[in-house]
């Protein structure tokens, strides 16, 4: 079958494409937004404004380090070992989460900054 698509580099092209977009769009529904949900929600009210501003500051500074640090890891691990180093960066974040953020389904910004122990005065 691999050989046969190499005679549609066009067939390729549009498979890659359609590959990413569905990988960004399923992202964006499901563990994309939620770091920027968290960011709303666990910050006192006081100072939630230039909380997010530095939440967000650290988010995108994280995304720049991995993109420098990227061809020097798949050089030095190889393509496999880029992607289960990742893989286990993931599954330790996904582990972390789960242990660590508390569930703030159907309350208000008022009952979970109560919740994380802090004051609104």
């Amino acid at each position: 079958m691999c050989s046969s698509l190499r005679r549609y580099p066009c067939f390729q092209l549009l498979l890659t494409q359609v590959s990413l977009l569905l990988y960004v769009g399923a992202y964006q529904m499901s563990f994309g937004p939620i770091s920027w949900l968290i960011c709303g929600e666990v910050f006192p009210l006081q100072v939630r404004g230039q909380a997010i501003a530095a939440a967000t500051f650290v988010n995108f500074s994280s995304n720049f380090l991995v993109s420098l640090a990227l061809p020097s890891l798949q050089e030095g691990l190889g393509p496999a070992g880029t992607y289960y180093l990742f893989g286990a960066i993931g599954a330790v974040a996904v582990a972390s989460i789960a242990a660590t953020v508390p569930e703030t389904k159907g309350k208000t910004l008022e009952e979970i900054e109560a919740m994380w122990g802090t004051s609104r005065s």
